[in-house]
Formats: C-alpha cells, structure tokens, sequence
C-alpha cells in the first residue's frame, strides 16, 4: 500500500507538493471507484438503521418562516418583511422578481453582517438579528415596488460555496 503522507524528494510541481505520482494517482483510483456490490443481509439491516435514525432525529425544521404572506401598501406608503431561515442556517438572502421577469439579487447577511450587496434601492434597507432572522425595510414605495419578494436561507461560511439554499415564496406586494 502506498503511504499517501510520503514526500520524496522531486515531486513539487509550482510550489505545491505532489503526494502522490501519476502512476499511484491511477492505481488509487482504480481501487477507490472499483464497484461494490452489497450483501443481501444487508437490506434488512440498512433498513432498520435507516428507521433507527430517521426516529432519533425528531422534528425537523424544513422551511423558512415567512411573514407576511402577502402585503398592500399604497404609493407613497412603507413596509416590513420579514424571514426567518432553516433551523441553523446563519445566512439570509432576499431577492425581487417582477412580474413577468427572473429574480434580482437584493441583499444577503451572514452571521448579521451585511455581506454583498445587489440592486437594494436606497429607499430600501435590510437586517440580521441575534436570532439570524432578517427584516426588509421597504421606504416611499414606488409602482415598480410591486413584485414577489424571496428570502432564501443558507448554512454556509464566506470561504464556502453557497449550499443548502431553499428559496421560498416570501411576500406579494401591490400597490394601489
């Protein structure tokens, strides 16, 4: 077996250590993708570990908490929305789609910093809490306000790509 801690001398490549050569690279490989075919014993036990688990783990939360639902104000007039994300999620994203078009990245907080900024109008302003919940602060709203608004909830860091993303119908706000 081949010791994938070695560093033997003439292995660097752009001043990275190689571990392994191509040759042991290959072989590994092979051996790590070869196809296991699984004991028919196994069945009955996988099933009662499977059920074994799924009753440990209990209740789990599987949605963001939206409110409200749906949203009037008239011209002129201001809002709240607010989302609460997945349990242990630390991360909240909000987004606008108008009618008849895709979302538009508003704003996203990570661990109730402001983190990235999209096309937020100065009229609008956002926040995280201590709880991980986030509010939209919609000011002097316009006609073209009117649109779906999205909260999306992520368990991530910033060194990380965006995972676990549910994205959820938040609030639908009409003016009049």
């Amino acid at each position: 077996m081949t010791d994938v801690t070695k560093n033997p001398p003439n292995r660097e490549k752009g001043g990275a250590k190689c571990l392994l050569s191509a040759q042991e690279t290959s072989t590994l490989s092979a051996k790590m993708f070869r196809p296991v075919l699984p004991d028919l014993a196994w069945g009955p036990r996988l099933l009662s570990y499977i059920v074994l688990c799924l009753l440990g783990a209990g209740s789990v939360d599987a949605e963001v908490i939206l409110s409200p639902r749906h949203l009037i104000r008239a011209k002129g007039g201001k809002g709240t929305l607010k989302c609460y994300p997945m349990s242990g999620h630390t991360s909240v994203s909000w987004y606008q789609q108008a009618p008849g078009q895709g979302p538009q990245f508003l704003v996203e907080y990570y661990e109730k910093m402001q983190r990235d900024k999209g096309n937020l109008p100065d009229r609008f302003s956002a926040q995280q809490f201590d709880d991980y919940h986030s509010e939209l602060n919609m000011s002097s709203l316009e006609l073209w306000d009117s649109a779906t608004y999205l909260c999306a909830s992520s368990l991530h860091s910033p060194a990380e790509p965006l995972a676990f993303c549910t994205l959820t119908f938040l609030s639908l706000l009409r003016l009049h």
